[in-house]
């Protein structure tokens, strides 16, 4: 089995109440060379500056994750990819209301389902709100 890390994308949209919302998972193995992601840039929750820091980190990560640029020079913002502590440089170079989680490890023979199972553990989707009659 290949050892991953994955970060959880929050967001905190009042720095002084501190109540961050997961917005997203990034999934990434320097030896398999694997990165997959998510992020809800959709989230109604967001402020518009904040959509386009999303919009902006979703561009980045779409040109490594399709393959458009080579594994060894893709860099998301000035971090190297190819870095096994890609993540963990990630969560303390990038700051402000939207942020990545100090990685966590796993192991996984599918990247896809452990991808998947993540997301759907950690960024579960918002909660329909009920209302009685």
């Amino acid at each position: 089995m290949a050892q991953y890390r994955y970060s959880i994308v929050r967001y905190t949209p009042d720095p002084i109440r501190n109540e961050p919302t997961n917005i997203g998972l990034v999934l990434h193995s320097a030896s398999e060379r694997v990165i997959e992601f998510w992020i809800n840039r959709d989230d109604s929750r967001l402020a518009n500056p904040d959509r386009e820091t999303v919009r902006h980190y979703i561009e980045q990560l779409k040109k490594i994750e399709k393959r458009q640029v080579a594994w060894e020079e893709a860099s998301f913002e000035t971090i190297p990819v190819s870095d096994p502590d890609f993540l963990d440089k990630l969560s303390d170079c990038i700051g402000g209301q939207i942020t990545f989680d100090r990685s966590r490890g796993c192991h996984s023979d599918n990247a896809n389902r452990t991808f998947q199972e993540l997301k759907d553990q950690f960024v579960a989707a918002r909660p329909t709100v009920a209302y009685a009659h």
